[in-house]
């Protein structure tokens, strides 16, 4: 968020806060777990993870409130935000929620909040409105201006900050006119035309009269303003003068000759919502300058855009909403329940595809890439697009070709020993070297307790990296000694109980070394324990993972598994 950080200084030194073809396809009786999670913005579709952003949050409902679009799970969001205090008093015990910051300061990120009450017409807590108070009055200077404890060392913008958390809470900002005679003195020491728009905003939020000299200098400021907001050299900062401008214009009577056509915005709200173009800020305040109205058709499309980026009582932008791995796991459940169909698989094939080009054009190989594009390999058989496929089958042949040259890594080499089983591709042998001798020393099937399941997995599959010969009996015999009487698989030897992940851990022992013929009868104990897991899921915020762990390790020991991806096309 380093970039959001760099943004907001911008923007709070010109701005501060101020009060598809595809979308709706989806069968009506689509699963209900599939449901809540699954996204459809139309060029791109798939699952939703991860937590909501406030940033995020606040300028949809800022955007929804100005398209006229009602608002859905207000009771939802309020709920979410009385559950976050972002500041505490300067002497209090109790810990601020650090973890929805998002790199912010927190004074700034309470502006996000206390504007996302606003939008829902919501009071603040009365205990809240009491910690934020005491909070900036120790902050407080003698000369009016306050501080902040945080990245932002300019105590002009701390107090362009605390200016407008007081007006957001309808609360009068201790010692008006000493913060009035500061503001007043910092800004006669600049002289761009950011800085007069600024000025003159901000005495507009302490219900001050303007000046005329500065009146004057901020008419002569928009007169020199390009209206050609799109073609601006540096479009932030050109976006965010006009939307200042707009907005002081409801207190000063100005005239502004600017307009973003309905074109120009709906083709902006068509790039953010398929993961490119800019921010959902810049999109809400070319909304303010838009002069017209959105049709009804195109209201619909942006509602159902936003409600597919809806998840846990709050919004995200696309990168932060949806997820490889969680889209993996809706596509196994979604093909279990005969349900794949229901999907946008083109916006998922779009998906898979982005992320497969991110990492052939990444600067280097290292294990986090190998563990994503494993992810992505399992995906994209489910999905059963050849021309996918292939682009990932050469993309792993040249991956496989430079390991030699490679530190051995046993993430790395099991990552891609799967993709390799998964797309069909023969995975080369590895020579050998003293740190791959080393490593493979670390294994050692003579003492079974010293090892769990997944380390036996991994010594099997470096065994057979390394060109040693792997004999199915000894990888069975040594499989069974983890092998639960209820069917399932425990991660140690000595475990009492066996556990789902243990289990799909060995599906894919079984699957990859070929043990279905050897383990034919256990096999049919352990698709008996997956089906019994299934009946007992109670928790609905786990549903969605620990149903598709458990389809993901029955497609692992179905023999039919290679032929059950979707139609290739």
């Amino acid at each position: 968020m380093k970039g959001l950080l760099s943004l907001i200084v911008l923007a709070i030194l010109l701005t501060g806060c101020s009060n598809a073809s595809s979308i709706g396809q989806q069968a009506a009786a689509m699963d209900p777990v599939l449901k809540q999670r699954y996204a459809d913005l139309g060029h791109i579709a798939g699952f939703k993870d991860g937590k909501p952003s406030i940033y995020t949050t606040l300028w949809t409902l800022k955007t929804l409130n100005k398209l006229d679009i009602k608002i859905p799970h207000k009771s939802e969001i309020i709920d979410w935000m009385n559950s976050v205090e972002l500041v505490q008093p300067v002497h209090s015990t109790d810990k601020a929620n650090t973890e929805w910051l998002e790199g912010v300061p927190p004074e700034y990120a309470l502006i996000f909040q206390l504007e996302i009450y606003n939008e829902l017409e919501s009071n603040v807590p009365t205990r809240y409105q009491q910690n934020i108070d005491s909070h900036f009055k120790a902050r407080q200077q003698s000369d009016g201006s306050f501080i902040s404890d945080d990245e932002i060392k300019d105590p002009l913008i701390s107090t362009l900050w605390a200016i407008r958390i007081y007006d957001l809470l309808k609360m009068e900002i201790p010692n008006k006119k000493k913060v009035l005679h500061y503001i007043n003195n910092e800004y006669s020491a600049l002289d761009s035309d950011m800085s007069k728009i600024n000025h003159v905003y901000y005495l507009i939020m302490l219900k001050e009269t303007i000046p005329e000299e500065l009146l004057i200098q901020f008419k002569d400021v928009i007169k020199g303003l390009s209206t050609d907001i799109f073609d601006s050299k540096d479009l932030f900062r050109n976006t965010h003068m006009w939307y200042q401008i707009k907005m002081i214009s409801s207190t000063v009577p100005v005239d502004i000759n600017i307009n973003i056509t309905e074109d120009k915005l709906l083709y902006s709200f068509d790039q953010y919502f398929s993961g490119e173009g800019t921010s959902l800020e810049i999109l809400y305040k070319y909304s303010v300058i838009f002069k017209g109205r959105i049709n009804e058709k195109e209201k619909e499309k942006l509602e159902s855009n936003f409600e597919s980026t809806y998840f846990n009582n709050g919004w995200n932008s696309l990168e932060g909403i949806i997820n490889e791995n969680t889209t993996m796991y809706g596509l196994f459940i979604a093909r279990e329940l005969s349900q794949i169909n229901e999907l946008n698989l083109s916006g998922i094939k779009n998906y898979y595809s982005s992320l497969l080009t991110q990492i052939e054009n990444s600067d280097s190989f290292n294990t986090f890439l190998d563990l994503k594009f494993r992810i992505i390999s399992k995906s994209i058989i489910v999905l059963g697009d050849k021309e996918l496929i292939n682009n990932a089958k050469r993309y792993l042949l040249s991956r496989i070709k430079l390991l030699s040259g490679e530190e051995i890594n046993i993430l790395s080499i099991t990552a891609l020993f799967e993709s390799a089983k998964i797309l069909g591709v023969q995975l080369g042998q590895y020579e050998g070297s003293e740190s791959s001798k080393s490593l493979f020393n670390q294994y050692k099937l003579d003492n079974i307790n010293e090892i769990n399941i997944e380390q036996l997995y991994q010594y099997f599959v470096l065994q057979y990296y390394l060109g040693s010969h792997v004999d199915s009996d000894i990888i069975k015999e040594s499989v069974l000694q983890y092998i639960h009487p209820k069917g399932g698989f425990k991660f140690n030897s000595y475990d009492n109980s066996p556990s789902l992940e243990a289990t799909y851990v060995a599906s894919k022992i079984i699957r990859y070394f070929k043990l279905e013929d050897l383990l034919s009868k256990e096999l049919v104990s352990l698709d008996n324990f997956l089906n019994e897991q299934l009946t007992l899921i109670k928790d609905e915020s786990n549903a969605f993972f620990l149903r598709g762990l458990i389809y993901m390790s029955k497609g692992n020991i179905d023999s039919d598994e290679r032929s059950r991806g979707h139609n290739e096309k």
